[in-house]
């Protein structure tokens, strides 16, 4: 197959370019969409200085690098702590809730796109690839990297032209706060942003988990080597710290918590409930248990039972399908179940949440 035919590799109209070598070519050299720094970055980048910018600069800086916590946060292309840096401290910031029509996402990859267009705290906002967003415009946008380390597809000088100059006034780029291996396209794009003096900011958006990750593995150490071990998994004792720490620090001395409570000591009195005979076994096999159980000191009237799921164990089929049997029993039981995934973030406002909840509706009973 002729090279030029490779739709992976040309475009349509570097495919007529290349088929058609003899054909006369025009640049369109006058550019009326962008902030002259937003548009400037393509012009030296992919134009040889070549466009002549007819916009004016107006309004606040026009381009912010935010980078996430180091770590290997990108699974399957992927990034959940991108989408809450966009939803937690990007939208709230330039608030874009209040005019969702006027901001735009854009990424590399499908399944992160699909993942933000479900994301409920973006308002609306219209998240696609950068393929699928070509031809359109928006007065910000937001642009998120994806990789931990970026790759070759997400770095394409094409796809980075396109998703640039999508922004009319404002671009926010999510990225990676890992140190690159290499030069590229997008580390390009950062150093003329910082060049140019505008914002580069570390996200405050963080996990207890975050530790888990090598870019943190003396940290790590100096943690766990202070903690109680209830676990062979880090993660696990990570999550049993931070739970003790919340109910210190609110003053919740009339809760504990346990760790790896067999199910069945949970739902003994509620045995009526379960309607299966796979829900029978599952429950009365000795190796299933809920990771924490948070529960009242007099009475023990039981708080929360509290999970930590490891990405990649529960991604096969059979684990979602006991995850899904123990979400269905616990709610039958009557048991609040808090799940915390080692990519989410934000445990420690979350636990402190559902706690304090917890503690006032019991104080107002007792009123």
């Amino acid at each position: 197959m002729p090279e030029e035919f490779r739709a992976s590799e040309h475009s349509l109209l570097s495919f007529i370019a290349k088929r058609f070598a003899r054909a006369p070519r025009t640049l369109l050299r006058e550019h009326y969409r962008c902030h002259p720094d937003i548009i400037g970055f393509c012009n030296e980048k992919f134009y040889n200085g070549e466009l002549i910018v007819l916009t004016e600069r107006k309004g606040d800086m026009p381009l912010h690098v935010i980078r996430t916590v180091p770590g290997n946060h990108a699974r399957d292309h992927l990034n959940r702590r991108e989408i809450d840096v966009i939803a937690e401290e990007v939208v709230p910031r330039f608030r874009l809730a209040e005019e969702p029509e006027s901001a735009g996402i854009v990424t590399p990859y499908r399944a992160q796109a699909d993942a933000m267009q479900k994301e409920a705290a973006l308002c609306g906002i219209t998240a696609d690839t950068v393929d699928k967003f070509q031809g359109r415009e928006r007065s910000t946008i937001i642009l998120s990297t994806v990789d931990n380390d970026i790759s070759d597809f997400a770095d394409d000088a094409r796809r980075l032209n396109v998703a640039v100059s999508r922004a009319v006034d404002r671009l926010v780029i999510v990225t990676s706060g890992n140190t690159p291996s290499r030069r590229t396209c997008i580390g390009d794009l950062i150093s003329y942003v910082d060049y140019h003096g505008m914002e580069i900011a570390d996200s405050r958006v963080c996990s207890v988990f975050d530790l888990l990750y090598s870019q943190h593995a003396k940290a790590r150490r100096a943690a766990l080597a202070r903690m109680r071990k209830i676990s062979p998994m880090d993660s696990e004792n990570l999550m049993f710290d931070l739970i003790g720490t919340v109910l210190k620090e609110e003053g919740l001395d009339g809760y504990g918590v346990h760790a790896l409570v067999p199910l069945y000591l949970l739902v003994r009195d509620s045995v009526s409930l379960l309607r299966t005979e796979r829900e029978r076994s599952y429950v009365l096999n000795r190796l299933t248990h809920v990771d924490f159980l948070v529960f009242e000191k007099i009475s023990r009237r039981i708080v929360a039972a509290v999970e930590v799921d490891g990405w990649a164990f529960h991604q096969c089929d059979a684990q979602k399908e006991r995850d899904e049997l123990k979400d269905a029993i616990c709610r039958r039981c009557g048991i609040p179940l808090f799940r915390f995934s080692t990519t989410g973030s934000g445990e420690k406002e979350k636990i402190r949440g559902f706690l304090l909840s917890f503690a006032t509706r019991e104080s107002g009973e007792a009123a």
